[in-house]
């Protein structure tokens, strides 16, 4: 099933689906098990490739992400969820020379929601705890918020609250609570508790994206914002930047 929901995706922004082998065949000793086949991507993940080059620009393979995710969420016949995303699950994608591009990638865990009517959403077959520095409240106590299965705690709002988690790891070069033990971090969240703005300068952390982290860490689902209403926000600061470029200011004479 999760080859299936992946072979149907075709975006820049997630990674493409090449086929199913058998392990066994293609590498000496392996068990025979079947694996899904996608290009590879010698670049590494993004938080290899932003630690090799620290002065890279980052926000623009954040945006890649809300793309790749809002692609996700609005998949037509069927809504996918992710369900699992961090900084080890977004690949990087050297095209020519320069131009880099960031890619999601792993889909085992992900859901494909369809409408079932009283069925609910179809969930793919492989679940898992994933890791509680990224995950959403909900899916690590479902009681607490309501939630009875597994199915109503992976959604497009837990991707969201994940999707911002990855940013906050990405732009301060750190895993959240990284400072923390699993216990630690397991007792905060327990708590609702979201990890701090950094103290020191990020200029590409501003006001404004830490508000929409804040608001996507919200434990109120429905208080999240979609991936499109995160991609305004790449809009919004790239229009003030071109503004600002723009602008000629008169020389002052004494």
């Amino acid at each position: 099933r999760e080859a299936w929901t992946w072979s149907k995706l075709d975006h820049p922004n997630i990674v493409p689906f090449l086929g199913i082998a058998n392990y066994q065949k293609i590498c000496r000793g392996g068990l025979p098990q079947l694996c899904m086949i996608s290009p590879w991507m010698s670049m590494g993940n993004i938080m290899e490739y932003t630690l090799r080059n620290p002065s890279l620009k980052r926000l623009p393979l954040l945006r890649d992400l809300a793309n790749g995710l809002n692609y996700l969420h609005t998949h037509q016949p069927s809504s996918i969820v992710h369900g699992d995303i961090r900084g080890s699950n977004v690949l990087i994608d050297l095209q020519g020379r320069e131009h880099i591009v960031a890619r999601l990638t792993d889909f085992g865990l992900a859901n494909v929601v369809e409408s079932l009517g009283d069925q609910g959403a179809l969930t793919t077959s492989t679940t898992s705890m994933g890791n509680i520095r990224w995950m959403a409240f909900e899916r690590i106590f479902p009681e607490k918020y309501g939630v009875h299965t597994i199915r109503e705690a992976k959604t497009e709002q837990s991707d969201i609250f994940e999707l911002m988690r990855t940013f906050y790891e990405v732009l301060t070069a750190h895993a959240p609570f990284h400072i923390m033990t699993e216990m630690s971090v397991f007792a905060a969240v327990q708590l609702g508790q979201n990890p701090e703005r950094p103290n020191h300068d990020l200029p590409e952390l501003d006001s404004e994206m830490w508000r929409l982290m804040r608001q996507a860490w919200s434990e109120n689902r429905n208080a999240r914002p979609s991936p499109s209403e995160v991609l305004e926000y790449f809009e919004t600061r790239s229009s003030f930047q071109q503004l600002v470029g723009h602008l000629v200011f008169p020389s002052s004479s004494y």
